[in-house]
């Protein structure tokens, strides 16, 4: 069953999800994707720490909180996404011998632009 950000109840957490460390197109900013459950479209916050650490292509598993964003009026901003709650579980299979793994690129007025290298760990 494939949950719709209709069917997202806000404050509901869920055990064992399924997330997967991947790079949107024209983005540099790597992101944390849900695997199954819930579309993959959702945003997931976890930490810039766990981003940098792992390659491209890692899966975790992990308990999530459904959370939502509001407006000074109380009003909705955006939809619902998810954010990690405790450890995440590491699939180490999912790491293959030759990855990329992002690096924060100092050139980046922001501090969100990123690089990324090839790794042989």
């Amino acid at each position: 069953m494939n949950t719709t950000p209709q069917d997202m109840i806000v404050g509901e957490f869920h055990e064992g999800v399924m997330l997967e460390l991947v790079k949107d197109d024209g983005i540099s900013r790597p992101r944390m994707m849900p695997v199954g459950l819930f579309p993959s479209s959702t945003r997931v916050e976890v930490s810039r720490s766990i981003r940098e650490r792992f390659p491209l292509g890692t899966r975790f598993v992990a308990c999530v909180k459904i959370c939502q964003k509001h407006n000074a009026n109380g009003s909705c901003n955006g939809n619902p996404y998810l954010k990690v709650y405790g450890t995440l579980k590491v699939i180490l299979d999912t790491i293959s011998d030759r990855s990329l793994i992002a690096r924060l690129d100092p050139t980046g007025a922001d501090g969100r632009k990123y690089y990324y290298v090839e790794t042989t760990e």
